[in-house]
């Protein structure tokens, strides 16, 4: 069977944005997030010999969890509109790569990692997602699903590979109890709330000694109950997702106008590498980066 990457796209264009200094393409585009991505991409192709991958993005609009909690993410600043206005280029330059993007309208691209990676299990292929966000621990639940980790950059860069038992040596708790430990602890960063008084040490405690939510609430903190309930909603990824799955449609195809994107964004390094001088020109990420 095969191995899946699928990676979180906005991760890897965040970390490309601050990696980089800024840099512009034809007319003041900014291209940095561009550079960075492919620059990713083309590094992990080649070291983790990357053959089957999707990338997915968030919705265009606020998902589900805002209707549950107008407060979810209402903390978080703005993202600078430099690298804002990349992201359709990054997916455009995927796309041209010949790369499978995905996104839903209604749910966050943690649920549609989640959704993929459960698929692909089933289906008896091992998935890796590329992602450094502590939510998606809880998709390692499946035996052939693991998290790669970026961190670092340039030559410090280090790669760090999570499956289920590393979960848990890290957390204190397995996969399948991510979504609880979670809720007990709340998250700064999604504006989420923890219980007063429950830090990770609680959390694991109280986990290992009732189990997850809900069950757990038959035997402690009834008084946080309508947080916790809500909590549990909005840490909880869902893994069932209407979403179309193959091995094909993850499989990079041969490139879609590339060398026109690439002349769009000034990326004259790039340009130049699909020139095969005596040779025929490479029209896919095999024959381009193998």
């Amino acid at each position: 069977m095969a191995r899946i990457f699928l990676f979180d796209s906005m991760f890897q264009i965040y970390r490309a944005f601050h990696a980089l200094p800024p840099l512009s393409g034809p007319g003041g585009i900014p291209t940095n997030a561009v550079h960075g991505v492919l620059g990713i991409l083309s590094n992990l192709w080649r070291s983790e010999k990357i053959r089957h991958m999707a990338w997915v993005f968030e919705s265009r609009s606020k998902n589900f969890r805002h209707g549950l909690d107008p407060n979810y993410k209402a903390t978080r600043s703005a993202p600078k509109p430099d690298m804002t206005v990349q992201v359709p280029y990054v997916e455009e330059a995927l796309e041209a790569l010949g790369v499978t993007v995905y996104r839903h309208d209604t749910f966050e691209a943690d649920d549609v990692l989640a959704t993929l990676a459960a698929k692909a299990a089933a289906a008896g292929h091992d998935v890796v997602i590329v992602s450094n966000d502590k939510d998606l621990a809880q998709v390692c639940v499946h035996p052939r699903v693991s998290l790669l980790r970026i961190k670092g950059s340039g030559k410090s860069t280090n790669l760090e590979y999570l499956d289920a038992s590393r979960v848990e040596e890290l957390f204190g708790v397995p996969a399948s109890y991510i979504a609880s430990y979670l809720a007990l602890n709340g998250d700064d960063i999604d504006n989420i709330p923890g219980i007063p008084g429950i830090g990770p040490k609680t959390a694991v405690k109280l986990l290992k000694q009732h189990g997850p939510l809900p069950g757990l609430l038959e035997h402690a903190l009834q008084e946080h109950k309508e947080r916790l309930d809500l909590n549990l909603q909005l840490t909880r990824l869902h893994d069932d997702l209407p979403i179309d799955f193959s091995l094909e449609q993850v499989t990079p195809g041969n490139f879609r106008n590339l060398e026109a994107f690439y002349q769009k964004m000034g990326m004259k390094k790039q340009l130049a590498a699909l020139d095969g001088g005596l040779f025929d020109p490479p029209n896919s990420l095999m024959e381009l980066w193998s």
